[in-house]
This record gives C-alpha cells, structure tokens and sequence, in this order.
C-alpha cells in the first residue's frame, strides 16, 4: 500500500498493523480504533485526519505529517517521530510514553492530559503548546523553551527540567518530586501548592515576579515531611540568595509548616502544640501581619466592652482611648461609674487581661520585626 492515496476515507477500525505505508497519504481520512501497531508510515500524511483512539504502538512515524490532526486517546507507544509535523494537532489523553520527541516540529498542540513516561521533550521550543495535567515522569524536557506554559496538575516526577527557559510559567499543584530545576530561567514563573520533594534548585534565575505559595499535603508519613521541609529550604536558600525577601519568608514559613507535620506523625505532641502556637501567634516570627491582626481583635474586643459595661464619665477620653492606653501602657485609671448589671470583676479582668497580652504582643511584634530579617 506504500504512496497509495486514501484521502478522505472512513477507516474506522481498520487494522493495518505491521504494514509497509511509507507515503500514504490519508489526510482528511477517519482512522479512528485503527490498529496501526509495528507499520511503516514513514512520510505518510494524517494532516486534518482522524486519529481518536489509534494504535501506533512501536510505528515508524518519521517525517510524519499530523497538522491539525485528531489523536485524543491514540497510543503511540514505543513509536519513532523524528521530524515529523505535530502543528494545532490534538494528542490529549494520548500515550506518548518512551517517545522520543526531540527532533520533532511541535507547534500549538493540545497534550493536556497525556501520558508520556520516559518521553524526550529536549531542546524544543515548545511555547504556545498546552500541558495542563500531563504526565511526564522521568522525562526529559531539558533546554527547552516553555514560557507562559500551563503546567497545572502536572505530574513531572523525576523530570530533568535543568536549562529550561520557563519564563511565566505556571506551576499550580504540579508534582515536582525529585525533578532537576538547575540552571533554569524561571522570572515571573508561579508555583502554587507543588510537591517539591526532591527538587533540585541551584543557579536558577528568579525576579521579583517569582511566586512560592501554597501548601503542599500530598506527604504521608513523618520521613516524607522531613524530605519536603528539606525541598522548601532548598528553594528558600535560592530566593534569599537573590535577596527576595518576601518570597524567601514565605518558603521559611512552609518549611516550619512541613516541620510542625513531621512533628505530629512522630507523636512529638510538646513540639507541635508549640509550632502551633507560633503559627498562630506570628507565621513562624516572619509574618507581621499575624501579630497585628491579633493585636487589632484584642483592641476591638476590649473596647467594645468598656462600651457596653462603661456610662457616660467612665473612661477617660472615650472607651477607645482607654483602650488604646491600656493596650500599649496600663489602664489611665481604675474602671469606675459602671453599669449595674454587670459584675465589676468581669471588667477588672478584661483591664488586666488586655494590658498584659498588649504587652506580650508589643514583645512579638519586636520579635517578628527583628527575626524575619535574620532566617
């Protein structure tokens, strides 16, 4: 059947494994559930061609032209692509594991979902391409270009992405286990909640636009915190190396976090009721913003109270201004002139009870300001 000219037909199903079909041309043709294994397809053309649910397991694929073709779910297993056509071409749910891609024209495909274990993605400029929840373990992607690439739910356990240009791209809940970041251009690059066991971080370019978020809840077992807590300080060492302050603050935090994790699974209970508090109370003595929040509530609180138990001449200056002074000295004077109904000794230890945890906070926030620049 070699160069036989197939052009628009219905090949549902058909079985053409092990065949010679060098220069067939079946552009526009329906090949949906046909049985491609082991054939010889060397320059045939599948442009606008539908490839659904295809085996190409262990074909011969070179110079192969797929434009704008249709391989959702088709299984090229084990196949050869070197310097084939995968232009607009849709491969999601498709197996590309074992698939050598390196020499292969890839231009606005769709390979959102594919698995494709062992697969060589290397040296390509692979911009415009989707990848959204793809499965590449122990792939190589390695000097590639992946700018503004969507690599949401992505699994890239054991993936060498050493060298890659990954400029805005976007890592939201990706597993990152054990995958090599060396050398990588990753200013403007987002990470949200990525499993970041393992990683290997050294001489990678970042900005100010490089984003660290989200916590990571995949581990089990206290062995498995200890390694991300280990892969949090890795990247953290990596921000403050480049004084990214904020950024490198908020890895120390996950790291502490992972930290008080381990914590609970080896039964240390004194250990994480402590980390606990420290969470609570100041984000680990790195995030001001805890100790002001609570600060501002103990506020609020203690001068709504004086407001409801307080008469006219109560409080000196308003119930505010008693407050305030209270909070960050002592009470201006005793409680006086309050309401019946409402036992003096609730309000006695409301005064005590904000002028000694005011001052505990005015302490932590002392403690938050001078350590967060020492970590």
């Amino acid at each position: 059947m070699s160069g036989r000219n197939l052009v628009g037909e219905d090949l549902h199903g058909v079985d053409l494994s092990g065949m010679n079909l060098q220069g067939v041309d079946f552009s526009s043709s329906n090949l949906e559930n046909a049985n491609l294994r082991g054939a010889d397809l060397r320059y045939a053309d599948f442009s606008d061609a539908e490839l659904s649910d295809a085996d190409f397991t262990g074909a011969d694929l070179r110079y192969t032209d797929f434009t704008n073709s249709t391989l959702r779910k088709a299984d090229l297993t084990n196949s050869g692509l070197e310097g084939s056509k995968l232009s607009n071409s849709d491969f999601a749910h498709a197996d590309l594991s074992g698939v050598d891609l390196s020499q292969t024209q890839i231009h606005r495909c769709n390979f959102q979902n594919i698995s494709a274990f062992g697969a060589d993605f290397s040296q390509k400029d692979l911009t415009g391409n989707e990848f959204a929840s793809v499965d590449i373990t122990n792939g190589d992607l390695s000097g590639s270009r992946l700018g503004d690439i969507d690599f949401k739910d992505a699994n890239l356990y054991n993936t060498d992405l050493s060298g890659t240009k990954l400029q805005r791209a976007k890592f939201h809940r990706a597993e990152l286990v054990d995958t090599d970041l060396t050398g990588s251009d990753l200013r403007g690059t987002t990470f949200v909640s990525v499993d970041v066991r393992g990683i290997r971080f050294s001489d990678v370019e970042l900005s100010g636009y490089t984003t660290f978020h989200g916590f990571c809840s995949e581990p089990a077992n206290a062995s498995e915190w200890n390694v991300l807590a280990e892969g949090y300080e890795v990247i953290r060492k990596a921000f403050r190396q480049k004084a990214l302050d904020d950024t490198h603050r908020g890895l120390y935090y996950l790291q502490r976090k992972a930290r008080t994790k381990e914590a609970s699974q080896n039964g240390q209970l004194v250990k994480y009721l402590g980390n606990l508090v420290s969470q609570g109370l100041t984000g680990y003595g790195v995030r001001v913003s805890y100790v002001l929040i609570w600060t501002a509530l103990l506020l609020l609180i203690s001068t709504f109270w004086y407001s409801i138990v307080g008469t006219a001449d109560s409080w000196t200056g308003g119930s505010l201004f008693y407050s305030v002074s209270t909070l960050v000295t002592s009470a201006p004077h005793p409680p006086r002139n309050l309401v019946t109904w409402v036992p003096r000794q609730y309000t006695e230890f409301v005064v005590l009870f904000e002028t000694y945890v005011g001052t505990l906070l005015i302490v932590l926030l002392g403690y938050v300001l001078g350590n967060r620049d020492t970590i």
